[in-house]
């Protein structure tokens, strides 16, 4: 008996694992660098740190339409060689990048003096759902990949014990699939077919905020989500000698977001808000899943030892945001300008494994407007605010290598940057 082995590799793209934290989705927050969601997340506070609802004393319901242009430089993986499978070798290239659109829907609803209710969604505009599926002779961008998106639903409660301590929990919505492919193929004839059963997966994810004045302290941590996806593989195969069956069970991962801790301050007054936040993503939990079809394939030989696992390392992130509020009237209105930076470490290693993902060191800049409109008599009788905001991403070019299954040393690199508008309201009730 002999082994035949098939490998894939799936992108966990965060479009965000994801699109969350690189894309402009949580209108007032993302233009302050999402400094602010460790303490204060505002309409959208159901998000990171769930804590913070207990500071929404009113209800609020938010919405924004989201937009991301990449400008990502090729990842160049050199030399080439040809698969042994003989799959063909995929034409996409990372600088021709399609744009991407998001809406975003906040919500919070303080059911008591205490307690308040708190809902985000994260939703791509042009499909539900998308995963894209790669082989170990590609290089794509571990974070920035337009042919992998998904929603994003996050439901908490933030209960104010006293009037300076809060706590928060909530749920975060994912999915995951479990589905039998079965393919038959011959010298005249092929036929398939597949059943995949879609199943929400809950993560748990908690916080907790202090408040003195007008100071804030706040810690979230949200728990791994890796919904495992367990497909069945039958596949026959008429090759001289007779028929080979292959059956088998392979356990994959097509969502990916690690675990995260995130600690924020923030300092609350009249006329301005700032706030800095730290966060430790822990990469090194990751692991590319692979597909492997064993079985007596006869005259068929196995197409070589499956390349290593790609792993990565744990980040941190720094985020600082600034709102510089009422600065001046407008008709009886107010106008606010939010500005953010952040940086975010590379989770890849200087010397990885492989090179068929990859990620890179980034700065991102950030600013927008908030404009609260006047009363309107019934036209505009609730407190009414436009909010519009462009972001600037830019990925530190870095080449990397590493030696394929062949002992073959390639190469690959990134750069690039990504543009991101949002445009959206908030109204209070």
């Amino acid at each position: 008996m002999k082994k035949f082995i098939i490998l894939f590799l799936l992108s966990a793209s965060k479009l965000f694992a994801g699109p969350s934290d690189f894309m402009l989705q949580e209108g007032v927050n993302s233009f302050m660098a999402r400094a602010n969601t460790a303490t204060d997340g505002k309409v959208y506070a159901a998000k990171t740190n769930p804590a913070g609802l207990a500071l929404q004393d009113k209800t609020q319901i938010g919405f924004n339409l989201n937009l991301t242009s990449y400008n990502l430089d090729d990842t160049n993986r050199t030399p080439f060689e040809k698969p042994v499978s003989g799959i063909t070798r995929d034409n996409y290239q990372a600088s021709k990048a399609k744009s991407v659109s998001q809406y975003s829907i906040g919500l919070s609803l303080p059911l008591s003096k205490s307690l308040v209710f708190g809902l985000s969604a994260f939703m791509p505009a042009e499909k539900l759902l998308s995963i894209y599926t790669q082989t170990s002779n590609e290089s794509n961008y571990l974070h920035f990949n337009e042919r992998t998106q998904r929603p994003e639903v996050y439901l908490a409660g933030g209960y104010k014990f006293t009037d300076h301590f809060s706590l928060g929990a909530g749920l975060y919505l994912s999915m995951k699939a479990n589905g039998l492919i079965q393919i038959g193929l011959s010298s005249t004839d092929a036929e398939s077919r597949s059943l995949i059963d879609a199943k929400p997966v809950l993560i748990p994810y908690v916080g907790t905020l202090y408040q003195n004045n007008d100071y804030l302290i706040g810690l979230s941590y949200r728990f791994v989500n890796d919904p495992k996806t367990i497909l069945g593989f039958q596949l026959r195969q008429n090759v001289s000698g007779g028929t080979v069956p292959i059956t088998t069970d392979s356990i994959l991962v097509p969502i990916y977001d690690p675990a995260q801790v995130i600690l924020g301050l923030g300092l609350k007054k009249e006329s301005y808000e700032s706030y800095l936040s730290l966060e430790r993503v822990f990469w090194s939990n990751y692991k590319a899943p692979i597909i492997e079809l064993e079985g007596d394939i006869g005259n068929l030989t196995a197409g070589g030892i499956p390349e290593k696992n790609i792993s990565f390392e744990d980040t941190w992130t720094i985020r600082l945001g600034h709102n510089f509020k009422n600065i001046f009237e407008i008709f009886n209105g107010q106008y606010s300008h939010l500005i953010g930076i952040e940086y975010h470490q590379g989770a890849s290693k200087d010397a990885p494994e492989s090179i068929s993902i990859l990620d890179t060191d980034k700065w991102v800049v950030s600013t927008g407007l908030e404009l609260g409109l006047p009363s309107m008599g019934k036209f505009i009788s609730k407190p009414v605010s436009l909010n519009f905001g462009v972001q600037y991403l830019k990925l530190v070019e870095k080449s990397y290598s590493a030696r394929n299954k062949k002992n073959t040393v390639q190469s690959a690199k990134t750069g690039g940057n990504v543009l991101g508008f949002s445009g959206g309201v908030r109204i209070e009730i």
